[in-house]
């Protein structure tokens, strides 16, 4: 093992303690750790901090546009393309039942950015929290293995603090949360996050014995219908509509599938969004029985798109619809320019074929970034130029600072290969 091996082992280790203090002697950190420092240029770390108002901007629009339909789907289908294959007992019904009331957009959310400033997905209240905390905590350890750290704004306050204050604000100064994390993809990291948010003074159902359902005010889920079968969920809604709990992710579908990435874009829904939301997501469109439209507004079949070249085929296709099996942690999702030509066809077909029921796929502009990334291979150290993931948490206020994720493989979420390291 070399010398900068050991200074990674002993890093993980200094990280992984961080878990067991919380959680007990056999947690760990779920990724790989790295000492080469994720460094943002200053307009990069600009324009996570921007784009907050942009987003907020497109989930207004969004949820806008949805509500309506729901009484006059004069909007194309839109409608019908967000409801898509819900479950019927959370569907049209339910949703009008929903709507009738006040509604908050989403407080927590993440960003998945293959590049800085095109969003290739908003997860509301998204996994990874946990990543972030720890790594965050552990900057000043990075320091003595790293020289020349910088120490961006966003990072000087913890984010559990950060998110301890908000949350403190946004229940008058009493936050009592219930957090379902069963539909978490990192459950031990949103645990993590819990016990670090208790340290500033938020209580939780199931770790405070003064919280219970009946005055939990702050509700937190990663899948609408969790929240919606949750066997206390009529009464939590109850007092939502009379002021005494909020949802950071309201049990509505809108925010939770890929679908509405397609409406700034959408011929249908195109002139609601100004240009600026335009901006920050890559070109998507939705896959239809017998074609695609690409970024330059043509329409093509889905055997003409399959016979072009790699190079003229850089989308990725993925699922869109509500279910949960394929919706979470990039099951379905496909790099069309690594496909040969039968393969993509035959993934395109699938795709078509799924639009006639209701399945619905997305056809969304691949970018794609590569860095240096040193990491453990064995005993030591190896650097490869790997495909990295910018992800930026938001809250109320906006930017809370942000995580990079970095694999050895077009397709990065958080799986046990994947490097994480703090954004600088």
């Amino acid at each position: 093992m070399n010398a900068r091996a050991t200074q990674l082992r002993q890093y993980e280790t200094e990280v992984n303690d961080l878990y067991r203090q919380n959680l007990g002697a056999t947690a760990r950190f779920s990724t790989q750790l790295s000492l080469s420092p994720a460094i943002t240029s200053d307009s990069e770390a600009e324009g996570f901090q921007s784009r907050y108002k942009t987003i907020r901007k497109f989930q207004q629009i969004t949820n806008e546009l949805f509500q309506k339909s729901l009484s006059d789907d004069s909007l194309g289908g839109a409608r019908d393309l967000v409801l898509n294959e819900v479950n019927p007992a959370f569907g049209i019904d339910y949703h009008r039942s929903l709507y009738t009331g006040k509604i908050d957009l989403p407080y927590f959310f993440r960003t998945d950015e293959p590049v800085p400033g095109k969003i290739g997905e908003i997860q509301c209240i998204a996994s990874g929290w946990g990543f972030f905390a720890a790594l965050q905590q552990s900057l000043v350890k990075l320091r003595l293995y790293v020289s020349d750290v910088p120490m961006r704004s966003y990072n000087q306050v913890p984010v559990a603090e950060k998110f301890s204050l908000l949350v403190n604000e946004l229940t008058g100064g009493s936050p009592r949360v219930f957090h379902q994390v069963d539909n978490s993809s990192d459950m031990l990291g949103m645990n993590y996050f819990i016990s670090e948010t208790r340290k500033f003074g938020v209580k939780y159902l199931g770790r405070d014995s003064d919280v219970s359902f009946k005055n939990v005010n702050f509700v937190r889920s990663h899948s609408f219908i969790g929240q919606a079968v949750q066997i206390e969920f009529s009464n939590f809604l109850q007092r939502y509509l009379s002021g005494h709990l909020l949802f950071d992710l309201f049990p509505s579908i809108v925010f939770e599938g890929k679908l509405p990435l397609i409406f700034p874009f959408w011929e249908a829904t195109r002139s609601l969004y100004p240009d600026e939301v335009r901006e920050i997501f890559p070109f998507t469109s939705l896959v239809s029985p017998r074609s695609v439209v690409l970024e330059d507004g043509q329409e093509v079949s889905i055997e003409t798109f399959s016979k072009r070249e790699l190079k003229q085929r850089q989308y990725y296709l993925k699922y869109a619809g509500a279910d949960e099996q394929k919706n979470w942690g990039s099951k379905a999702v496909f790099n069309l320019g690594n496909a040969s030509k039968p393969q993509c066809l035959e993934l395109l077909t699938k795709a078509a074929q799924g639009a006639a029921r209701r399945e619905y796929w997305i056809l969304q502009k691949a970018y794609h970034r590569k860095e240096d990334v040193e990491y453990l291979s064995g005993e030591d150290t190896v650097t490869k130029n790997i495909y990295s993931k910018w992800s930026g948490f938001y809250g109320p206020g906006g930017f809370m600072g942000g995580v990079v994720f970095s694999r050895n493989h077009n397709k990065v979420h958080g799986q046990d290969d994947t490097v994480c390291r703090l954004m600088l």
